[in-house]
C-alpha cells in the first residue's frame, strides 16, 4: 500500500530456502516483486561458505543481492512485540 521497499528474509533451518525466496519471488506480481531490494538467509547452523553455490544461484536466478547469512542462536529472546507470538 504504501510501496516501501522490501527484503525478503528465508529461514534455512526449514529448509529448502533456496526454493522459498525464488517460489515466493514468483508469486509475486511485477509491481510487489520490485518492491524486494534484496534477500537475507536467517538461522544458519553450517559453515557460511556452504552457502556460496546457492547464494550465486539466487542472486543469479533473481537479479537480487543476498544482504548476508545471519546465524542460528539457541535460545535468543525476542520481545514479544518484536516477534511472531505463538499461541499454547
Amino acid at each position: 500500500m504504501v510501496s516501501s521497499p522490501v527484503i525478503l528474509v528465508g529461514d534455512i533451518n526449514l529448509g529448502g530456502v533456496f526454493a522459498w525466496l525464488v517460489g515466493t519471488l514468483e508469486l509475486l506480481t511485477t509491481e510487489e516483486r520490485s518492491l524486494v531490494k534484496a534477500f537475507l538467509i536467517n538461522k544458519s547452523r553450517g559453515e557460511i561458505p556452504l552457502l556460496d553455490d546457492g547464494i550465486t544461484f539466487l542472486e543469479t536466478k533473481t537479479g537480487k543481492r543476498v544482504l548476508g547469512v545471519l546465524p542460528y542462536v539457541a535460545g535468543l529472546q525476542v520481545a514479544e512485540e518484536d516477534s511472531v507470538r505463538e499461541s499454547r
